[in-house]
């Protein structure tokens, strides 16, 4: 063994930047992130060695464990290029630091052009923003690239009436190695003056239906960059002349479920939660299994008030302020729309559990009182907000969940925000269009719903907003991804483009 002797005096020792490259890598991981973009700016060596895939998948790792984490990875990380993980990570990091921030912070904000859209999704990881128009066909968008337009992703699915009513739901694929994901779409259009009389126009009860979609992940072969999106039909079935609109829509596995107004004799004007099996469906025939549940309350419940969970169960929050979990797979299935006798006041309900509020009750609001559900250590993790609370509730994924979920209120806020309007509800992001502003609010939510008090961080004015666009064509309300930072919501006026708001400024 070569021993080292120790540099005499006047003698020159020897740099960072002379060590083996394998050593200086080896300490760059030891260091802060932030330490290293120091220090590869001395010299060209130290440079080459911070950009070392070795370094950024470890902070990147690190990262992910957390529960804010990363933004989706769309393919296996070996694919990556260190650069881009890189950039990944700082854009999280510089996230986490605005989240953080007691002042104000503005984001870098463009919008983009893009067909009048009737629903729009951003796709978990912040890259790929989906339209859908009033044809039922959609373009996807990629806002990482430099020059950002539209391409077609599904068809038009039937005819571009103004009055058609489109509904969206996305369960993304956990398991698969690439960005994979099922969309469901709902297609209604517009009704003639008869409500149970045949047309003969063929966009109207002919098109009818729900559709399940494969979208996959198009990779280049030889980069291993991913290019864009590519879609394959799963199932399309058509709705029963009974059916007059679809207000809920929601996916997941095999199932899509969904809250409808419906018209069959004695039950004119009342709804119904219709859960089916889309794998066990035909694209030509109304004769497909499905189960239906009678809500105990002829009262109409709000929008988006409905989830899929896994185990055959499904959660209800209605516009008296009650959260309920529901077990479907014990429904008799049957193959049209139900009679009298058929009807299910759902019976098979595991518990039920009112929510209070300051006032005595929840008037719940219009449009998504729940949150997206948070996956997260073998639960689904939701929010639950009305206009001076924001209340957390935890959903373990098995099956034997019987004893009611008391939801804990983690925010209250100092004044009353009018909810009614279009919002967006994620697991530490909120955005609530209330008047001629914007609200994006951020919060910390850890596993027991035991965070800090809300953070206020951003007031976009949308002063002139008109107020049909609200209940019209932008039906989803804003989009947010928490992990990219990133908010899409309509242009001023212009139903044509998309503002988008990027929170994360990556350090230089």
């Amino acid at each position: 063994m070569t021993q080292v002797k120790p540099a005499k005096y006047g003698q020159r020792s020897c740099g960072m930047n002379e060590l083996p490259l394998e050593l200086i890598i080896h300490i760059f991981i030891l260091l802060h992130w932030r330490d290293i973009l120091s220090i590869r700016r001395t010299c060209k060596t130290l440079f080459e060695a911070s950009t070392s895939k070795i370094i950024w998948v470890h902070f990147f790792l690190l990262h992910e464990q957390s529960m804010s984490g990363m933004p989706r990875l769309d393919r296996p990380i070996e694919l990556y290029e260190s650069r881009e993980l890189e950039r990944l990570f700082l854009r999280s990091e510089s996230l986490d630091l605005v989240c953080r921030a007691t002042g104000k912070k503005l984001p870098r904000k463009f919008n983009i052009p893009t067909k009048q859209a009737e629903c729009v999704h951003l796709v978990e990881g912040g890259r790929w923003l989906l339209v859908v128009t009033r044809t039922g066909s959609v373009e996807y968008y990629d806002l990482d690239a430099e020059s950002i337009t539209g391409a077609p992703l599904i068809p038009n699915q039937i005819g571009g009436h103004p009055e058609s009513e489109i509904r969206m739901s996305i369960d993304m694929d956990e398991n698969a190695p690439t960005l994979s994901f099922n969309l469901a779409l709902s297609l209604i259009p517009p009704r003639p003056r008869s409500r149970l009389a045949p047309s003969s126009d063929p966009d109207t009860f002919d098109s009818q239906k729900i559709q399940v979609w494969r979208i996959s992940l198009v990779i280049q072969d030889q980069t291993g960059r991913s290019i864009g999106l590519s879609a394959s039909r799963l199932a399309s079935f058509p709705l029963d002349l009974e059916v007059l609109s679809v207000e809920t829509l929601s996916l997941l596995g095999t199932h899509v479920a969904f809250y409808s107004d419906c018209s069959v004799t004695k039950w004119t004007g009342c709804s119904y939660y219709i859960i089916v099996e889309w794998t066990r469906t035909k694209d030509d025939s109304l004769e497909y299994p499905r189960r239906i549940l009678y809500p105990k309350s002829v009262s109409k419940y709000c929008k988006e008030s409905m989830h899929l969970l896994p185990g055959c169960r499904l959660i209800i929050f209605d516009r008296h302020g009650t959260l309920s979990l529901h077990r479907y797979d014990s429904v008799p299935e049957i193959r049209s729309m139900p009679t009298d006798e058929d009807v299910e006041e759902l019976p098979h309900e595991m518990w039920c559990q009112p929510i209070t509020s300051t006032r005595g009750w929840i008037d719940a609001p219009h449009d998504r009182p729940f949150s997206v559900p948070h996956v997260f250590g073998g639960s689904r993790r939701f929010l639950l907000m009305d206009p001076i609370t924001i209340r957390g509730i935890i959903i373990q994924d098995t099956n034997n969940t019987l004893l009611p979920v008391d939801p804990v209120r983690i925010v209250k806020f100092a004044s009353e925000l009018d909810t009614s309007k279009k919002t967006s509800r994620f697991f530490r992001w909120q955005a609530i269009m209330e008047c001629a502003w914007l609200h994006i609010m951020t919060h910390s939510v850890p596993s027991r719903f035991r965070g800090p008090e809300l953070q206020r961080f951003m007031k976009n004015n949308l002063h002139g907003y008109p107020d049909w666009m609200h209940s019209s064509w932008f039906k989803n309300g804003p989009c947010i991804d928490e992990a990219s930072g990133r908010a899409v919501f309509p242009s001023k006026g212009n139903p044509g483009r998309q503002n988008i708001l990027d929170f994360a400024f990556p350090p230089k």
